[in-house]
């Protein structure tokens, strides 16, 4: 399983980080590794499917606007991510950006129009994560 949060440093730095936790299911416990930062940005939305790709999405933390993606593998054993050379691809413009991800490979991102129109259009993309790295 993997937590994913922000932390800020000042009013204007917006940190990213991810959690990499194993669940013991006998015990009921949670295990978890370092909170382990991955770039700054705001509005952080995760999807991890059944082969273990993550996806994260979330916005430039200057602008707002500007949409930024990364894919990685959560390893449980020690408790990390192995991103790609794709981390801080830029996808779109647009504000509150969401993603989920199906099981079987389809990848749904939606996200607001950028401004003026970002109250009245909602637009949306679909991926196949089988084809991402």
């Amino acid at each position: 399983m993997v937590e994913a949060h922000n932390g800020t440093t000042s009013a204007t730095e917006h940190n990213l980080y991810f959690t990499v936790g194993r669940a013991d299911f006998n015990t009921k416990t949670l295990s978890w590794g370092s909170s382990n930062k991955h770039g700054t940005g705001s509005h952080l939305s995760i999807g991890l499917n059944d082969t273990n790709q993550l996806v994260e999405l979330h916005h430039d933390s200057t602008t707002q606007d500007r949409i930024y993606f990364s894919v990685g593998v959560p390893n449980a054993s020690n408790k990390t991510i192995a991103w790609t050379a794709h981390v801080g691809g830029r996808r779109d413009a647009g504000t509150d950006a969401a993603l989920a991800i199906a099981n079987g490979g389809l990848l749904l991102e939606t996200h607001n129009a950028p401004s003026p129109d970002s109250a009245t259009a909602l637009w949306y993309s679909l991926a196949d994560t089988r084809r991402l790295p």
